[in-house]
């Protein structure tokens, strides 16, 4: 039986399932060639794939416009919501 996750631990995963799906749609385009084509910096890019900030909505879609991928991991959210812990 898996053990419930606090809100905070339920974010990190969701954030480092982002930043996986990220770097998977990124392979080897340039950060500044993703930020470019999202409208973002690359010094932005590179922050999220290294899971140092968390993106806003309008931030995963352009990425996800850009990218023409999926990055935000909706299924592991509507998991997680019945293993959170709420304090």
């Amino acid at each position: 039986m898996s053990r419930r996750l606090s809100e905070d631990e339920a974010g990190l995963v969701l954030l480092a399932e982002f930043a996986s799906r990220l770097r998977v749609a990124v392979g080897d385009t340039s950060f500044r060639e993703v930020g470019r084509r999202a409208g973002l910096t690359a010094s932005t890019v590179s922050r999220l794939l290294a899971g140092e900030t968390a993106p806003d909505l309008l931030t995963v879609s352009r990425l996800e416009r850009a990218l023409g991928a999926e990055l935000w991991p909706a299924d592991l959210a509507k998991r997680q919501r019945s293993k959170v812990v709420r304090r």
